[in-house]
């Protein structure tokens, strides 16, 4: 019966939605229920002011460490209690999936099959893939790359500083601090090279951050979350699956040039030796 609701329109927006409702209300979970938009406009509301945090922490507020919620039709349980969420995270975590909006809006965006989306046997194997990479000593040797980076873009910051008249410098913080971490990864893993490439550097920022800005307007706008209609060959879904298709393009060939033996990584472990 549930899984036939789910499967037509009324079932989806309105019967679901409120039938997960009730099951939270029977378990004196608070929060509040909006018929098919639930709490989107308020969250899209809050992004635009900037102001995402005050919004959380108004909600917590008035509920509590947790409490129940919906994007759209998507009905959401949320918490800030860390029993809770070592709870779901690490002591039950095969009894929890990703959300539909997870599932929708990031898996869309960066696929299923990597470290942060997957689940169960194949996010086991991405953990056993990676884990070399954090050993002690291979932590070590990236040391020297990690702090000659953070060194340069805070003299950066004050070099920008001592050439303004003004009392402070306009930084977008987010473009600096994504370069920082493209720099420290690229440099740990695939070599100096790519480092100093600033095109690629230009490229991969805006071809992801624009295929997250259409992402987001897909959530907003309820086009990324209602079945069939988010797999449409609309504008959105286009322009975002060629920013995706561009950064691939670029990433495959930084592995490829790391196979080939152009570029040497930072990380001395067995991880980065594996790419060869």
């Amino acid at each position: 019966m549930i899984e036939r609701l789910k499967s037509r329109p009324e079932g989806f927006f309105i019967l679901n939605p409120y039938r997960i409702y009730r099951i939270f209300l029977r378990q004196q979970i608070r929060g509040r229920y909006t018929p098919v938009i639930g709490d989107l406009l308020n969250v899209a509301r809050a992004k635009a002011r900037g102001e995402m945090l005050q919004f959380m922490d108004k909600m917590f507020d008035e509920y509590g460490q947790y409490y129940h919620s919906s994007l759209g039709p998507v009905a959401r349980f949320l918490t800030c209690d860390p029993s809770i969420m070592q709870y779901v995270l690490k002591k039950n975590v095969k009894s929890y999936h990703k959300s539909l909006i997870m599932k929708y809006i990031l898996g869309t965006l960066l696929g299923m099959e990597n470290l942060l989306m997957a689940e169960d046997e194949v996010h086991q194997l991405h953990r056993r893939i990676i884990g070399p990479v954090f050993q002690h000593q291979n932590l070590i040797s990236m040391l020297s790359l990690m702090t000659d980076k953070t060194e340069l873009i805070i003299n950066k910051w004050k070099r920008l500083m001592d050439e303004t008249t003004k009392s402070y410098v306009d930084l977008d913080f987010h473009v600096e601090m994504a370069n920082l971490t493209l720099d420290i990864v690229c440099g740990c893993l695939f070599g100096t090279d790519l480092i100093n490439n600033i095109e690629i550097h230009r490229f991969i920022y805006n071809s992801v951050t624009n295929a997250y800005r259409e992402t987001e307007k897909r959530l907003f706008n309820m086009i990324g979350i209602i079945p069939i209609l988010k797999d449409l060959p609309l504008p959105s879904k286009l322009r975002m699956d060629k920013g995706k298709q561009e950064v691939k393009k670029v990433i495959l060939k930084i592995i490829k040039d790391r196979k080939d033996g152009h570029s040497s990584a930072a990380c001395k472990g067995e991880t980065s030796d594996r790419m060869r």
